[in-house]
């Protein structure tokens, strides 16, 4: 058991010692009680307690180990995914090989076949070049999907273009009355173009009857 005595400032003197900021190990015995009392009361120094001396050169160490086996880990693991990704292109490029061979070896081995009655039931005759163009076209990679269009920009776009149309529709026609203007004024006209007529008809009727 020892104790770790630190000083704030470096240098400063308390106790007959000059003691250092990075701190300097005493073992049991070495200081009094009453040098560690005194030490412990002292606020430029910062006293601790350890079961074994603190050796930053040793922490040093074992951080550099624990760092050179992380990346020898990393690396292994780095190693086994690089041998997978080569054994997996290595295999993609066979497959693609056969796909590409497997139409005409298909097209091949059915003209090999015994002919068959083409008025039978369920008999199909057809082109070796047809078959060969069919066969290839199944296998032809599947192509991606596009992405669905965003709902929402779709519903602003149609908003915007329907205050666009709108907007212009009012500024095509600035000076247009309301329908409902336009009702009223026939409906004006008319009634005065059927007042002169009521009373040519009411003066009519009086000179007759002079």
């Amino acid at each position: 058991m020892g104790v770790l005595i630190k000083a704030v400032t470096d240098g400063f003197r308390r106790g007959g010692i000059a003691h250092r900021a990075k701190g300097t190990w005493y073992e049991d015995g070495q200081l009094s009680e009453e040098q560690l009392d005194a030490f412990r009361k002292e606020r430029q120094l910062v006293v601790i307690e350890q079961a074994e001396q603190f050796s930053s050169a040793d922490q040093d160490g074992s951080l550099l180990r624990e760092m050179g086996e992380t990346i020898a880990s990393l690396e292994h693991a780095l190693d086994i995914a690089n041998d997978q990704y080569d054994a997996a292109s290595v295999l993609l490029s066979v497959l693609r090989e056969q796909q590409l061979a497997a139409p005409a070896l298909i097209v091949a081995e059915a003209r090999a076949l015994e002919p068959a009655d083409p008025t039978a039931e369920g008999v199909i005759c057809i082109a070796g070049d047809a078959l060969l163009s069919l066969i290839s076209q199944h296998l032809k990679p599947v192509q991606a999907c596009p992405e669905a269009p965003n709902d929402e920009s779709d519903t602003t776009l149609d908003n915007s273009s329907g205050a666009e149309a709108s907007q212009s529709t009012s500024q095509a026609a600035p000076g247009t009355p309301p329908s409902g203007a336009d009702s009223g004024a026939v409906a004006a006209d008319k009634q005065g173009a059927d007042k002169p007529a009521g009373r040519a008809k009411r003066g009519s009727g009086k000179e007759t009857d002079k």
